[in-house]
């Protein structure tokens, strides 16, 4: 046999051996597709909450819309409001809404033609229709807090002459906790309220009194305090933790004689109640209600209310 035949044969019996490794000419059916995994189920949307009006004395008049956070404005015609971390404009003799942008927690101006809010970048301002948006004070306002978990500020209330405005740090969820600041109305000098020394308590918020003299704000040592709008020791007011406890939102009535605060903010039916601005017992005032607000005349309360699911 010649060399050429030998390397025939050896090619063909390699051929042979190789035959079962390659793929067959027709690869038959494809695979069927797999099974598309099943939707995640639709969880039910917690249902707005919705603003309510009523009388001084606690009887209620009607809802106004759906939302959160009512604040009157000087002349008593307009609510401020949140609805869906967007804040509206309700008139209240015609119930027209207008949305002013994203944002929480307004608060009108003394003068009327601003309102203080909360945004991502801080505690900013604007213009009663929503233009000329600006930052007055960073939620990075701390260095002493631990950064990651820092939550930054809000809350913010301006004093009766326009100078100040009180507002709530909300700590860090470790080591700080919440406690209230005033700062200039253009945002400077922002300084603690009460001591900085000895046992820190959490605090929030913080709104003036009247007459602009003093702050009442919320404390875990002292319940519902108020303290010198230039800043001191807290004189308690009211007590009963926990049903007074983070998210009570004290506000003075116009004439300075009375407290509303909310009572069990968090549970599934809070109420407000009030309480002589020098202290003494609470009586309901609104049942099945929470974060009141007084008209500046005194003849009306805006609050909220959660919708049944």
């Amino acid at each position: 046999m010649t060399p050429r035949t030998l390397a025939l044969a050896a090619f063909l019996v390699l051929v042979g051996a190789c035959a079962d490794w390659t793929l067959p000419i027709d690869p038959g059916e494809p695979d069927p597709p797999a099974e598309p995994p099943p939707e995640p189920p639709t969880l039910p949307r917690a249902p707005e909450p919705e603003i309510y009006l009523a009388a001084r004395d606690g009887s209620i008049a009607g809802v106004l819309t759906a939302g959160s956070r009512p604040s009157w404005s000087p002349d008593g015609r307009k609510i401020l409001f949140v609805r869906s971390a967007e804040i509206q404009l309700i008139d209240t003799d015609d119930s027209v809404v207008t949305s002013l942008g994203p944002g929480e927690e307004p608060a009108w101006a003394p003068d009327g033609r601003r309102l203080a809010f909360v945004n991502g970048e801080g505690i900013a301002v604007m213009n009663a229709d929503g233009s000329g948006i600006r930052t007055l004070l960073s939620h990075r306002l701390r260095r002493d807090t631990y950064a990651p978990w820092d939550q930054g500020i809000g809350k913010p209330a301006w004093s009766p002459d326009g100078s100040h405005i009180a507002f709530e740090h909300r700590g860090d969820g470790d080591i700080i906790p919440a406690q209230i600041f005033v700062m200039n109305a253009d945002g400077s000098d922002p300084r603690r309220l009460t001591p900085t020394s000895g046992f820190q308590y959490a605090e929030s918020d913080p709104a003036w009194s009247p007459d602009g003299s003093r702050i009442v704000f919320w404390s875990y040592g002292y319940g519902i305090a108020t303290v010198p709008a230039a800043g001191g020791q807290p004189q308690q007011v009211y007590g009963n933790f926990p049903a007074v406890a983070y998210g009570t939102k004290p506000v003075w009535s116009p004439d300075g004689s009375a407290i509303a605060f909310t009572a069990n903010r968090f549970s599934s039916r809070p109420a407000i109640w009030s309480v002589l601005s020098g202290g003494g017992e609470a009586r309901l005032l609104i049942a099945d209600g929470y974060e009141a607000a007084w008209s500046p005349d005194g003849s009306r309360i805006a609050f909220g209310r959660n919708r049944d699911p």
